[in-house]
């Protein structure tokens, strides 16, 4: 008993038997906050390369989907939120909190900006010119 509250543990149990207390994120939200044309989405389209950094994203439309692929990590799907803001759902147990944002200057788009979960960095990517 500890401050009048009596504590039962896992004390006996089997391993399988014991409860999981550990903490897990939620996963992302996969519903699209609003449709984008594909031929909006295909301007987003193309190579993004960070700055000092060895890390090149590709982004493409695949079955009218937008798709983000990171060096040694799996496609991740971009659900749109605005028509430059996007929400990185991955994996079963991807948690939430990854974002994708594109800048514009007039009708080009210039970046990405990759948004992580804290403590993760936030990343600015320029868009590589085409090729």
């Amino acid at each position: 008993e500890v401050d009048g509250f009596r504590i039962e543990g896992a004390q006996g149990m089997l391993p399988e038997e014991r409860p999981d207390f550990r903490r897990s994120a939620p996963p992302a939200d996969s519903t699209p906050g609003i449709t984008v044309a594909e031929a909006e989405l295909r301007k987003l389209s193309g190579s993004y390369a960070a700055d000092g950094l060895p890390l090149v994203v590709e982004i493409e439309v695949i079955d009218g989907a937008l798709k983000a692929t990171l060096p040694g990590q799996r496609v991740f799907t971009l659900v749109a939120e605005t028509p430059l803001r996007f929400r990185l759902v991955g994996p079963p147990g991807m948690p939430a909190g990854f974002v994708a944002e594109f800048e514009k200057e007039g009708d080009r788009v210039v970046s990405l900006t990759l948004h992580q979960p804290a403590p993760g960095p936030t990343v600015k990517l320029n868009r590589k010119a085409d090729g």
